[in-house]
């Protein structure tokens, strides 16, 4: 695995949220055997932080299945949404129901990720309040609040009705983020939308024109907002 391309993690519940990931979006995972160039594809079929390993499905290569007997370790990496995640599989013991087989693997000391944060928009939880001011059409429009965020946008809701109309600038918008740090800059329009049903305008923005320090601020908060979110669906797996 090249380190260089993504970042090495060793703490058991964000490798089992990484995971966990793959396994939820039917990711197909690319491996390599030990001694054989040739990949092949397989897929997650359990995982637990309760047992020390996971299940793997047979791999889709007969050459590729027998030889993983044998050397009993391979590579494999899947993407998802933007995430690619690398690590190695070491291999416990193979079952074989029904003349398919699964393998029991060693659950990884450290996996190797990236993720392109870029088109990769974070899901914020109900409860995280993260609160947003927007100055648009001569009025300030308080109470609306970060539903996702990513490195170049958020999604706002806003309880009330609120005509926006996409592609046009926002001059002012200040962004609460956690421990109550601001951020202000403009923003895009990208798309609008209201929903009569509970009395939520949904507004999707782009970040425009944010200085140097306020770009670092805004990116290392972001960083600190995925990992928390992370660290929640890890929580709540475990339980």
């Amino acid at each position: 695995m090249n380190v260089a391309q993504g970042e090495e993690v060793t703490d058991k519940a964000f490798i089992f949220s990484l995971l966990k990931r793959l396994q939820n979006g039917h990711a197909l995972l690319t491996a390599t055997v030990r001694g054989n160039s040739h990949p092949c594809n397989t897929t997650i079929l359990e995982i637990s932080t309760q047992t020390p390993f996971l299940v793997l499905d047979e791999l889709n290569d007969p050459h590729s299945h027998t030889l993983y007997q044998d050397k009993k370790n391979m590579t494999v990496k899947g993407q998802l949404e933007g995430l690619t995640v690398s690590f190695e599989c070491q291999l416990l013991k193979t079952d074989t129901d029904e003349e398919v087989s699964k393998y029991y693997i060693a659950f990884p000391e450290s996996v190797v990720y990236h993720q392109k944060r870029q088109s990769y928009r974070i899901h914020i939880s109900p409860d995280l309040q993260l609160p947003v001011e927007l100055h648009y059409d001569k009025q300030i429009i308080r109470g609306g609040l970060i539903v996702d965020i990513s490195q170049t946008g958020l999604g706002v809701s806003i309880e009330e009705f609120i005509k926006f109309e996409p592609g046009k600038y926002i001059d002012s918008c200040n962004i609460i983020l956690p421990k109550h740090d601001t951020i202000r800059c403009k923003v895009i329009i990208r798309h609008s939308e209201y929903d009569e049903t509970n009395n939520i305008t949904h507004l999707g923005v782009e970040m425009l024109d944010l200085a140097n320090q306020e770009r670092h601020d805004y990116l290392r908060a972001v960083a600190h907002i995925q990992r928390e979110m992370v660290r929640r669906h890890a929580r709540v797996q475990h339980l």
